[in-house]
């Protein structure tokens, strides 16, 4: 084989965003792409993001499903078939064929083996709650079983004489406890760092620690360096890693097994990735002449962290929850300051913070650098921080980790190179930043030997492309996640050449950015799907032989089915079985009989909601109470008594799962589209205002105005405020799309209905 193309990603999360960067990988012309784990999350809708966080949020029952942190069965299968529904993972899902692993939040925040940080004795036992996302994920994902134990995921690919890929389990099979955030008490607690130095550093000015604190922190670091480094605490446990010595073996020495490249997917970065050491992030620039950009970085410092009256901070966070307040000042506050100086402690006594990573299991990790030794090229592709890394992996000696040295003694040349993909959406080290992000992309360089990659501004995904003799990888930015409309574009790329000779040492070099694809409007990726209807009825999805699934024989299976274009659209895009089931599985999604798969058009509360499939716009008139018959185009969709007392809009769900929106003015009531055109941003909250001829509806994200009784753009995208300015520059060149708009009508008892209008009508 010659070449292999593919994109990997990581970390979605629904409320933060839009998974623009699905939509990305979808223009390029892949031979397959790869989910590194956090497919989705579990919490519910008040819980990251809080509804102040996120940009899709619409209160139950509409926005997340369920809108509950999940729990049950269906619980797992609702929040599948929700995620299932954007756009973007739709354009990707029918693009490409999909290799997926899991980590922790497809089943619940920090999992291991027999528990989870985030599972509660309120929760219910958790094998069930274990039980439950495994099941559902099997379903939804395209994975061959393994009837031995339901849990392994882990196997290994071979893509002719070019590459093996080696999935990892690295969560619930034989991960022993990190003692993270456990409750007091529990017997495997590990301090909660952050407060712990907060408690200690808080109230001192770092020049001061050297006489005050120093021995409470090294207490500290070595109460964690002592878990960390236990040889007893595992991730992947005994079996798994001879499989991967006995596979390593294979496809490193001559013989039909044997390939260029050995790849590792996991879900977790594995290199040394410390904490952020800010004041070596100053020293850093300082030493490389560039001492203007040394004093401001210290200034920034100095001010959050002495204790100056007056001083004040800049706020960094690129967010679309923190635009509002993107490099504006703010008061250091009596917390801010303890936050400030724990950070720095943190640095600067090396005190690691996050347990729940290869860095909470050190001797398991030099465990591993010994199975794949005999590796020729070994590649390491991580995800879990939500932020962009890269550079090699050492083997390190565990009790280097003690003391102060400021530099982690390591063993030998680099044991394997990494490259570490940052979040679809979810929220980063970038999230709560009060210093400069290249400042916090040193820090972690300062702190983390063999860190040469650091970034921790964007979210996108990464896209690789091996050859016989190298791999170039291309980190893939999208400039916003708060609407559809987004822009792509590749930030940083390396190359690795391979080597024939392992006893040559590996190497990372700057590369080259290739072009990124045009862009494909959401609505020829909406047409790719309708075009993946299966008429045939030669489905090759078959049922599962009896007892194969341990949970259920019955279930629904992610099948192939033969169609006119890529097979994989069927496979990836939705689960599909003849005898399938109704009722919570994910069936109820989808309209299926024996021979026939549809997905459902694309709309749904909480994301792009579009006019019902078929449906046209026409002149809208406020509808006023009559008694007059109405035809069979008008449709009932609710009574005045329902709109809520505190706004005049309601939004309804119709039979098909299309949303519009109902304005009661004074009686009369207009419909509409429940999103705006220009950022698809939901119509709840609008403000009522006088139009032209009548009233007209303001959307509060960008101001732009619609008129309601025919849809036309009376203002768009006015840059009244800063927010707005940012989103009106974005569509500064687009031109003004009207709102769908439908006539209304009230009956004597209050009763609505809404005309909608066919294509031919």
């Amino acid at each position: 084989m010659e070449r292999l193309k593919f994109f990997l990603y990581s970390c979605a999360n629904w409320g933060f965003g839009y998974f623009n960067a699905y939509d990305v990988g979808s223009r390029y012309n892949l031979d397959f792409w790869v989910h590194l784990g956090d497919y989705f999350y579990e919490y519910g809708v008040e819980n990251y993001p809080s509804p102040s966080q996120a940009v899709r949020y619409e209160p139950a029952p509409l926005g997340l499903q369920p809108a509950h942190e999940i729990l049950s069965l269906s619980d797992y299968r609702r929040r599948h078939a929700l995620y299932r529904m954007d756009r973007g993972l739709q354009a990707l899902s029918a693009s490409a064929p999909l290799i997926a692993l899991w980590d922790d939040h497809e089943f619940v925040n920090n999992v291991y083996e027999d528990g989870a940080e985030n599972h509660d004795p309120e929760d219910g036992p958790f094998p069930q709650r274990k039980m439950n996302a495994a099941r559902a994920w099997h379903e939804w994902m395209p994975i061959r079983d393994t009837p031995s134990n339901f849990y392994a995921i882990n196997r290994t690919l071979q893509f002719g004489d070019l590459a093996t890929m080696f999935v990892l389990e690295d969560r619930v099979t034989a991960r022993t406890n990190s003692g993270q955030n456990e409750p007091e008490g529990n017997p495997n607690d590990i301090p909660d760092v952050d407060s712990v130095v907060a408690g200690i550093v808080g109230n001192i000015p770092p020049s001061e620690w050297d006489k005050n604190v120093t021995d409470q922190l090294l207490e500290l670091k070595n109460t964690l360096d002592t878990r960390r480094t236990g040889g007893n605490e595992t991730m992947l446990g005994a079996a798994q890693e001879a499989v991967l010595a006995r596979d390593t073996d294979a496809a490193s020495r001559p013989g039909p097994n044997q390939t260029v490249w050995q790849q590792y997917l996991g879900g977790l970065v594995m290199l040394d990735r410390g904490s952020p050491d800010l004041e070596g992030a100053v020293a850093a620039v300082r030493s490389q002449g560039d001492s203007v950009t040394a004093d401001l970085w210290q200034e920034a410092l100095d001010n959050l962290t002495t204790g100056t009256p007056g001083a004040t901070y800049t706020s960094y966070s690129p967010t679309p929850y923190n635009l509002g307040n993107l490099t504006k000042s703010f008061p250091v506050s009596s917390s801010a300051q303890k936050t400030a100086r724990a950070n720095v402690a943190l640095g600067r006594y090396k005190l690691q913070y996050y347990m729940d990573s290869w860095m909470g299991y050190i001797a398991d990790r030099n465990r591993f650098l010994a199975a794949i030794a005999n590796a020729t090229n070994p590649v390491v592709y991580g995800g879990d921080t939500h932020n962009y890394w890269g550079g090699y992996i050492y083997s390190v000696d565990p009790q280097g980790y003690f003391g102060l040295n400021k530099t982690t003694p390591i063993n030998g040349p680099p044991a394997a190179l990494e490259f570490d993909v940052g979040s679809v959406t979810s929220t980063g080290s970038e999230g709560s930043a009060v210093v400069p992000l290249e400042m916090i992309n040193e820090a972690f360089k300062a702190s983390s030997p063999g860190l040469l990659i650091a970034d921790v501004r964007y979210k996108g995904g990464m896209y690789v492309e091996l050859t016989q003799t190298n791999q170039h990888v291309e980190y893939i930015y999208v400039d916003t996640i708060a609407t559809e409309n987004y822009e792509a574009f590749c930030g940083m790329a390396y190359d690795a050449p391979a080597r024939s000779d392992p006893s040559t040492e590996l190497v990372i070099k700057s590369g080259a950015c290739g072009p990124v694809p045009e862009a494909r409007p959401y609505q020829q990726a909406l047409a790719l799907s309708e075009e993946a209807r299966i008429v045939s009825g030669n489905s090759t999805s078959t049922p599962a032989p009896e007892g194969s699934f341990p949970l259920d024989s019955a279930r629904s299976r992610g099948g192939m089915s033969r169609v006119g274009m890529s097979t994989s659209i069927a496979w990836s895009l939705c689960p599909v079985r003849p005898s399938v089931a109704f009722g919570d599985s994910p069936a109820k999604q989808y309209r299926q009989s024996p021979f026939r798969v549809e997905p459902l058009p694309r709309k749904h509360a909480g994301c792009t909601c579009e006019a019902a499939k078929g449906f046209a716009p026409t002149g809208n008139r406020g509808g006023k109470k009559n008694k007059r018959k109405l035809d069979a185009n008008w449709i009932e969709v609710g009574n005045l008594a329902e709109f809520p007392k505190d706004r005049p809009t309601k939004a309804v769900v119709l039979k098909d799962k299309s949303v519009v929106m109902l304005y009661d003015i004074d009686g009369e009531v207009y419909c509409s589209d429940a999103n705006s055109t220009a950022f698809q941003y939901p119509l709840t909250h609008a403000k009522i205002v006088k139009g032209e001829a009548g009233p007209a509806v303001e959307v509060p994200l960008d101001g732009t105005i619609y008129d309601l009784e025919t849809g036309k753009v009376l203002e768009w995208c006015p840059k009244n405020n800063l927010v707005r300015k940012l989103l009106g520059a974005i569509k500064s060149n687009q031109q003004p799309k009207k709102l769908k708009v439908y006539p209304a009508q009230v009956d004597d008892d209050g009763n609505i209905s809404v005309k909608f209008f066919t294509p031919n009508t």
